[in-house]
């Protein structure tokens, strides 16, 4: 699933000139689209960052303005942590650990277990947040994204039984 939502993310790429992801929104967020897909593939780096050494820290991120600011070097951002999953999807048995912020001074930072799996779980969820806010700011400039693009998979689930149900109930 997160490889598909990657892919979502990489076609609307390809469908949005520059100057509307990186144009800031006037609403709420007064940030782009830009922003909001950097942020998100910031979280992807750090966690391959961490792999290694099995400490992921996801408050150290490169915060890269070349794909706050390309379609195209995001792209290939993108492209790059598509390749790493697929490297180390179901490889990777390794514990990990989670740098968590306990308190307000650096040293209040305790490392939570975690796995793999239950990582990429998180950025699935992650980008998903990240891709509702997007599809707003995109609304926002009368570009209409896809119907399934910031929904969470659970929710696209939920919706597909309903309107399975709905369907047979009309029968």
């Amino acid at each position: 699933m997160l490889n598909e939502i990657l892919h979502q993310e990489m076609d609307l790429l390809s469908q949005i000139s520059n100057a509307d992801y990186t144009s800031t929104s006037n609403g709420p967020y007064n940030s782009s689209i830009g922003m909001h897909i950097r942020h998100s593939l910031d979280h992807f780096s750090a966690f391959f960052n961490g792999l290694t050494s099995g400490h992921i820290d996801y408050e150290n991120r490169q915060r890269n303005d070349l794909i706050q600011n390309s379609t195209e070097h995001a792209t290939e951002q993108i492209k790059q942590h598509l390749n790493q999953i697929d490297q180390t999807n179901h490889t990777h048995t390794h514990p990990l650990h989670i740098r968590e912020e306990s308190g307000s001074k650096i040293e209040d930072c305790i490392w939570l277990p975690s796995t793999y799996g239950r990582e990429l779980q998180f950025l699935l969820g992650h980008t998903v947040h990240h891709h509702a806010i997007i599809n707003f700011l995109l609304k926002e400039k009368g570009i209409v994204p896809p119907q399934s693009f910031g929904v969470a998979p659970s929710t696209q689930r939920y919706e597909a039984r309903i309107e399975k149900n709905t369907t047979q109930g009309s029968k």
